[in-house]
């Protein structure tokens, strides 16, 4: 959990009061009386609810009426909540989740549930404390001392301790063994054995009685001057304290009235606001009159200027034109081909090669040699038939010759449709004419292509200036489009330019009422500033806050002077130190401790004339006399009984604390040692914890008890353990640490140390740091009071 923002409506002398807080280290600085404690009871009260009237509690009530509460921003889980608390007496809680604004439904269970395991109490235990808490540890008996650490991991063993030492202080007071002195059942012991003894020994009981009674009167006498001189020397020990308190108070106000002038030129909040009110005035025109400029100059970049004149536009007119000659000559070409085509019932076929048309001329030679070979043949049967076998070879050969020649013919004919020698002879024309239309179709394909690419690349830089879609497929609509978008686009130029003058002139007249009201501004203000005889804004806001300053210190010398009571003005300033006082305080305090010690001697004395004299009894009384020594009997086992209860209650609480801060303390133990390992400058090097005993080594090897540091050292101990302690928790509570004025006793070395350590603490768990003085220029979270 880490606190971002403190909204106050009122708690003490805050009133409608922000702060926003750094989620590492935030000191907060300011002298005594500033509100720093009261800010801390503010943080602490929204988180745990407010401080009521029992035990004389300061309950912040807000000086000046104004509505008691007020809110904390938090962050849990990367996610804020704001924490209303409002009204001490019926408060009423209200949490608000930041990012989706829901309100929680039942904001104590949940503001509970983040705290776990927390209560008010724990918290003080742990991350919370002060100087006061650090200064009770000097007051602190040895034992008491090394009971406190060896119990710090145990949350809430500050109370137990204090239980355990209340309780013992009664045991104590009760009864002591080997002790003579006037504790109640010492006495009733001794009362009881010497009852006891008067049963055995009665001689001149009646005599001894009277003797006894004038003893008693003359005792008590002693015994009632004694006490009322007690009553004397204490009434003079609570005003010798209460002069000091005022002797304070009345140092601190003389000190004060030392840094008061009696002249302060006071600065009227009118002409503070006024002065504020001319500078956000002359900001505000002068970031006016550098817009115009600005538009002045930019003003004609506005007018967009088109990327082609009206001449090229003619020009693609004349291309268009002649790609679309282009594309009617290609069209005539196309259908002279198709005229070609329709011709051939199938594909037009290729042009006849020289071996194909010299088989379409040739002669049947094969044809020929048959009929010769069959003459051969007929002439050769009446004159030589053996020449028949030659005549049959001869017309075997020219069946070969004829068949191959009209496969050949066969072949031409089937790849022309069967058409005849004749008609084929007559189609090559055509068929070379088709081909040379082709090939200028090809030729025209190209030349389209390339004047199309030409003139396509040559619109389209008018076309997107246009916001028109070039269509290469319909070029004639592309350049439609062209000359209307062409014609409305320099009607809307011709207007811009009439518009853009227009706008140049009011331009400059505006600029000469900005001149103008900056001129009236700079003259209002200077007659300001010439009336507090200072040069600008800040020395009159530093003249301002110079007299604040001033105002606040007289409300707080007045403060301070209506808390001293006026009949004391003239002793107070009568006495030279506090020395003195504090000399006096201390003479008295003996001079009570002896009249009381005296006063206690002589009580013991009385109550032993009273048990002589009980014991001086007639005969006669002797019945009664052993029936009162059985009751005395029957009252010592009862109290003695409540004794030895109390007796080991102390040690059960004490045993207790001891486990339970045996579980956490070696984890602390690591963390502590190191940081009081720096805080003494490596003086002590080690925290050992063994059983009951906590010992001090030192860098030489010498080993110290917890009694035998200074002062300043035992707190150096407490904070480290203390440090240590809330580190160790953070992975089951993370809330922040506040400190007040919590290090009075450390050097300038150790405190600069701690105060390292602290922001190192910083990076993962928010620290408060409230004090009296701060100069730790690299710190830059800090709030002044």
């Amino acid at each position: 959990m880490k606190i971002k923002k403190a909204e106050i409506s009122g708690f003490g002398r805050w009133s409608q009061q922000t702060f926003d807080f750094s989620d590492g280290f935030q000191a907060i600085v300011g002298q005594n009386e500033s509100g720093k404690s009261t800010l801390r009871a503010f943080i602490i009260g929204v988180l745990f609810g407010f401080p009521t009237k029992k035990g004389q509690n300061n309950v912040y009530d807000p000086k000046d009426g104004s509505k008691y509460g007020g809110s904390l921003v938090i962050t849990v889980s990367q996610n804020d909540y704001k924490i209303t608390r409002i009204s001490r007496t019926q408060s009423e809680l209200t949490i608000t989740d930041m990012s989706s604004q829901i309100v929680i439904e039942h904001p104590e269970e949940w503001l509970s549930q983040q705290l776990l395991p927390l209560t008010r109490a724990s918290f003080d235990d742990i991350f919370n404390f002060s100087q006061r808490d650090l200064a009770q540890i000097a007051q602190l008996k040895p034992i008491e001392l090394q009971k406190l650490l060896l119990n710090i991991g145990a949350v809430g063993s500050t109370s137990w301790l204090d239980v355990a030492n209340d309780v013992a202080k009664q045991s104590d007071k009760q009864f002591a063994q080997r002790s003579t002195g006037k504790r109640p059942l010492n006495l009733a012991t001794r009362r009881y054995e010497k009852n006891s003894e008067a049963l055995h020994d009665k001689n001149d009981a009646v005599a001894d009685y009277v003797n006894g009674q004038s003893d008693i009167k003359l005792q008590q006498k002693a015994l009632n001057k004694k006490q009322s001189q007690i009553l004397d020397l204490s009434k003079k020990m609570q005003d010798l304290q209460y002069l000091m308190q005022q002797y304070t108070l009345y140092k601190k106000a003389m000190a004060l009235k030392e840094t008061l002038t009696s002249e302060t030129t006071l600065v009227s909040d009118e002409d503070i606001d006024e002065v504020r009110r001319l500078a956000i005035m002359t900001e505000t025109s002068q970031k006016s009159l550098q817009n115009l400029n600005e538009e002045k100059q930019q003003q004609s970049t506005k007018i967009k200027q088109a990327p082609y004149d009206q001449s090229t536009i003619a020009n693609l007119e004349v291309e268009n034109h002649h790609l679309q000659n282009l594309e009617k000559e290609r069209a005539v070409l196309i259908n002279e081909v198709d005229g070609i085509r329709s011709n051939f019932k199938i594909e037009v076929p290729k042009l006849l090669t020289d071996s194909e048309k010299d088989a379409l001329s040739e002669k049947d030679y094969g044809l020929i040699i048959i009929i010769v070979a069959v003459l051969f043949g007929a002439v050769m049967y009446f004159i030589f038939k053996p020449a028949l076998i030659l005549a049959a070879l001869i017309a075997g050969l020219g069946y070969f010759f004829l068949k191959q020649h009209r496969d050949k013919q066969s072949k031409i004919r089937q790849r022309y449709g069967m058409l005849s020698i004749t008609e084929i002879n007559t189609a090559q024309s055509d068929i070379r004419r088709m081909l040379q239309k082709e090939q200028q179709i090809s030729e025209l394909d190209a030349s389209i292509d390339a004047t199309r690419d030409t003139l396509v690349n040559k619109l389209e830089p008018i076309t997107n200036f246009l916001n028109i879609v070039v269509r290469p497929d319909d070029l004639e609509m592309t350049m439609s489009q062209l000359m209307h978008s062409n014609d409305q686009w320099q009607l809307r130029l011709q207007n811009n330019e009439l518009l853009f003058a227009q706008r140049q002139q009011q331009i400059l007249t505006e600029i000469q009422k900005m001149q103008s009201s900056l001129l009236e501004y700079s003259t209002a203000k200077q007659a300001i500033f010439k009336k507090y005889q200072v040069q600008d804004s800040e020395s009159l806001m530093a003249l301002k806050q110079q007299a604040t300053a001033q105002l606040r210190k007289n409300q707080r010398f007045n403060d301070m002077m209506q808390q001293i009571k006026p009949e004391m003005m003239e002793q107070l300033q009568q006495i030279d130190s506090i020395t003195d006082l504090q000399e006096q305080l201390d003479n008295v305090e003996k001079e009570y401790n002896q009249a009381q010690q005296a006063a206690f001697t002589k009580q013991a004395q009385l109550s032993d004339l009273q048990a002589q004299q009980q014991q001086r009894t007639s005969s006669d009384q002797f019945l009664a006399l052993q029936q009162e020594l059985a009751n005395e009997q029957t009252m010592l086992n009862d109290q003695f009984g409540e004794y030895l209860a109390e007796r080991l209650t102390v040690d059960w609480i004490n045993r207790a604390l001891q486990a339970a801060s045996q579980n956490r303390f070696p984890k602390m133990q690591k963390i502590a040692t190191q940081y009081f390992t720096r805080l003494t400058q490596n003086n002590y090097i080690d925290i050992q914890f063994v059983k009951d005993d906590l010992s001090l080594v030192q860098k030489y090897g010498h080993k110290f008890g917890v009694s035998e540091l200074s002062t300043g050292t035992q707190e150096q101990l407490y904070v480290a353990l203390r440090l240590a302690l809330s580190q160790v928790i953070a992975d089951i509570v993370s809330v922040p640490l506040l400190i007040d004025d919590g290090f009075v006793n450390f050097d300038d070395d150790r405190r600069a140390i701690m105060l390292d350590i602290l922001q190192e603490i910083a990076q993962q768990q928010q620290i408060f740091y409230f004090t009296t003085a701060f100069s730790e220029p690299h710190v830059k979270q800090m709030i002044a009071l």
